[in-house]
């Protein structure tokens, strides 16, 4: 998957991971969605300035803001 790198100033492929809640197989931890970059290891979760170039799937739009 190739997305542009604000760190890189280039695209470049990303690896698109999530952490699992309690390490239970296919339970997604809410917010631990990210892309991250193989070149640099710059993560990008779904509340960072530069979110919308990326496709998230499971933390999706009503997640990117964060709770104050």
């Amino acid at each position: 998957m190739q997305h542009h790198c604000l760190t890189c100033a280039t695209v470049t492929h990303h690896w698109h991971l999530h952490d699992t809640a309690h390490g239970i197989p296919e339970i997604h931890m809410s917010g631990s969605e990210r892309f991250v970059c193989k070149e640099c290891r710059r993560a990008t979760f779904a509340h960072s300035p530069d979110a919308d170039t990326f496709s998230f799937v499971l933390d999706g739009r009503a997640q990117r803001t964060i709770a104050a």
